[in-house]
């Protein structure tokens, strides 16, 4: 029984050690983003890749019970507007139900195109830890910033 133990603390413990080595850092500034493809709520289909051929893409990851995603939505909304020519604003909902989604951009009047990202796959692999997240992507598939706030990546990234 002894030994049963050690080798369930070996495995545990080497669990833990190839989950850091897998990449817990999260996807910054000049690396490469990931594609994927994502439904809107009107149940068309987005790919990153698609997105980019023609504009740069700014992500915005949120959920509904998060007060500061909620809050930054007129702020996003002024900047889809203002750069509509050149840029796709994402909003990415992070494992919550189409209604409950719908109803959030609907009482706080988003004007961009929402995706729920209903496994979190999406997430994980940008390595989402906090909402809301920002990442600014151009055309050649690398990311321009990455931070919680779309006011300051309009300071920060030329548009």
């Amino acid at each position: 029984m002894k030994s049963f133990y050690i080798k369930l603390i070996i495995c545990a413990a080497m669990l833990g050690i190839l989950s850091t080595v897998a990449g817990a850092a999260p996807i910054g500034v000049g690396k490469e983003a990931f594609d994927f493809t994502l439904e809107t709520l009107s149940g068309q289909k987005i790919a990153l890749s698609e997105e980019l051929k023609t504009k740069r893409v700014v992500l915005v990851f949120f959920a509904t019970w998060c007060p500061h995603c909620g809050a930054s939505v007129p702020a996003t909304n002024t900047f889809s507007k203002k750069y509509a020519a050149g840029v796709r604003v994402i909003g990415i909902d992070v494992q919550e139900s189409k209604p409950k989604v719908e109803d959030f951009v609907k009482r706080t009047k988003m004007a961009y195109d929402v995706v729920i990202d209903d496994t979190g796959v999406v997430a994980s692999r940008y390595r989402i830890s906090g909402i809301p997240t920002v990442i600014a992507i151009d055309k050649n598939n690398k990311v321009l910033y990455r931070g919680t706030s779309i006011t300051d990546m309009e300071k920060r990234v030329e548009f």
